[in-house]
């Protein structure tokens, strides 16, 4: 996983954040592909809904805007098939519902074969994460957990010693002892 590489490298990442079917249906991979040539290690690609009230101004326009464009889950999952080389990380936002209705097991499923390394899943709550994490496993995905401002210390703490990835997205400042705590629990 390029995360571990750069890790083991003491290297930082670069990530940058595309919205799928934004500015055009079909720039994604294109944008992509150059962000890639230009020196992106991970490509978060954003999974349009149209509610992303936990994003931005720019992300919630550029959903909408790709929402008018047709974009669909099958059509996104089609574009990182074309992604080849480029390690991307699939961050679904606000598509649970999709997921569900696309069925579990095949998004995973479909996810892993045609090149996607990790979900995220911003609106599963903490507590209710395992189902998606070991499906996650199943098909050799990330495990990334995102940790929501509502998560307590202890939850926190305890989430980070049950989880078996290394990648921890999360929303929030945790305190200095929670931070502690999961960063010796990672060593």
């Amino acid at each position: 996983m390029k995360l571990s590489e750069l890790q083991q490298q003491k290297k930082k990442a670069l990530v940058l954040f595309l919205t799928a079917g934004y500015p055009q249906l079909d720039s994604t991979v294109p944008l992509a592909l150059e962000l890639g040539q230009a020196g992106a290690d991970i490509i978060e690609l954003g999974m349009p809904f149209s509610d992303p009230l936990a994003d931005g101004p720019v992300i919630q326009a550029s959903s909408q805007q790709a929402i008018k464009n047709g974009i669909t889950l099958e059509h996104i999952l089609g574009q990182v098939k074309e992604f080849g080389n480029i390690r991307i990380f699939a961050g679904v936002n606000g598509l649970l519902k999709s997921i569900l209705h696309y069925g579990e097991e095949r998004f995973f499923a479909d996810a892993a074969n045609v090149g996607v390394d990790g979900v995220i899943l911003p609106e599963v709550p903490l507590e209710e994460s395992d189902r998606f994490l070991s499906l996650a496993r199943k098909h050799h995905l990330a495990d990334i957990l995102l940790v929501s401002p509502a998560t307590t210390d202890n939850e926190f703490a305890r989430s980070i010693k049950s989880h078996q990835g290394f990648s921890i997205v999360s929303l929030r400042q945790a305190s200095p002892a929670a931070q502690a705590s999961a960063i010796s629990s990672l060593m």
